[in-house]
């Protein structure tokens, strides 16, 4: 398992109600049902503007796949910042909703 997380700013005076609009067109059109993605949090600090997504995949190549140069072009030419990422190896995860704790040996 892998753990990505993702910083980034945006502008403070967007409206919370367009960054959660934003958010959910991504969620909907790129990340329900992706493959090898376990769960993605969107989050963000209406104060500073800061942006933090953690993502959790089935392995650490799942995520270095999808964090490739294209992506990080594509995420400046869509939210208009240069994010940093980090990908570390998720040892130990706690699912809560389905009652499960996952050890990555």
């Amino acid at each position: 398992m892998a753990t990505a997380i993702v910083k980034y700013t945006l502008d403070k005076d967007i409206q919370r109600s367009e960054v959660i609009e934003r958010f959910n067109m991504a969620a909907e059109t790129t990340f329900k049902g992706m493959v090898g993605l376990y769960s993605k949090q969107f989050c963000y600090d209406k104060s500073t503007g800061n942006c933090l997504s953690v993502y959790h995949w089935h392995s650490k190549d799942h995520a270095e796949a999808f964090f490739s140069d294209n992506f990080i072009e594509n995420f400046e030419k869509i939210v208009g910042v240069v994010p940093s990422f980090e990908i570390l190896d998720c040892l130990v995860a706690v699912d809560n909703r389905a009652g499960d704790i996952i050890i990555h040996e």
